[in-house]
């Protein structure tokens, strides 16, 4: 990975920009869904995490839940904290 997650995240890659309208509801989710994988594989390839390690995927499971409604670096940051506990 030629940058790290925060700075991905800094630089945009992460967001939607297809506009949230009646007409776009499902193209917009469809790119929620996309840029969420991207952000969950680079967050695994930074961090050395097994998608097939349940501890990780647990692991991920409650930094989501402790960060998402703050934004993806909240996520990450619980991410940082709780990826040498799986290690």
């Amino acid at each position: 990975m030629d940058t790290s997650v925060a700075q991905n995240i800094v630089n945009g890659k992460y967001k939607n920009n297809v506009p949230y309208t009646k007409d776009t509801r499902a193209a917009y989710g469809a790119e929620e869904g996309r840029l969420l994988k991207l952000f969950w594989d680079d967050v695994r390839e930074e961090f050395d995490l097994d998608p097939n390690n349940s501890k990780h995927e647990r692991m991920l499971s409650i930094a989501w839940d402790r960060g998402h409604s703050s934004g993806l670096h909240e996520v990450l940051y619980h991410v940082e904290e709780l990826a040498e506990l799986v290690k």
